[in-house]
């Protein structure tokens, strides 16, 4: 193997391990670029640009993972919207069910004093008709007062 060839396989096993970040030279937490492969494969600066295939194979993958990140950060920001529309239904909702349960209570009340207003519509009309008819009043289940 020539020591042109040897220098492109360092290079290349620099770039794996930088990406697994199982680095021996550099620290795991750097991001993947021209210099840190250089460093992690033990190589001076500027090495790798003889090699136009290791520069293009980097570029590639960084270019990958900064789309990866544009799409988990579009990810997260869509998740974090999704979540303050469910929160923000959840409360709509809630104050619906308030109202609804109010609103059922007035009708409740609305309903008795219907109910109420129709029996004594219907004494009335009994009082009337008695009288229409001259006849004494027979039905006591009001007070005069009421009238």
């Amino acid at each position: 193997m020539s020591k042109s060839q040897i220098t492109q396989a360092e290079l290349a096993a620099a770039i794996q391990r930088v990406l697994s970040g199982k680095t021996t030279r550099i620290s795991p937490e750097r991001k993947l670029s021209v210099k840190a492969v250089e460093e992690e494969a033990g190589l001076g600066n500027g090495s790798a640009y003889y090699y136009q295939d290791i520069i293009d194979d980097i570029k590639k993958v960084a270019v990958k993972s900064q789309c990866g990140t544009s799409i988990d950060n579009e990810y997260i920001d869509k998740l974090t919207s999704l979540r303050l529309k469910l929160k923000d239904e959840q409360r709509l909702k809630d104050q619906y069910r308030t109202e609804l349960t109010k609103m059922k209570k007035c009708l409740a009340l609305m309903a008795s004093q219907h109910n109420q207003l129709s029996i004594i519509i219907q004494q009335y009309k009994d009082r009337v008709l008695a009288l229409e008819a001259g006849l004494p009043h027979t039905h006591h289940s009001y007070d005069d007062k009421d009238c």
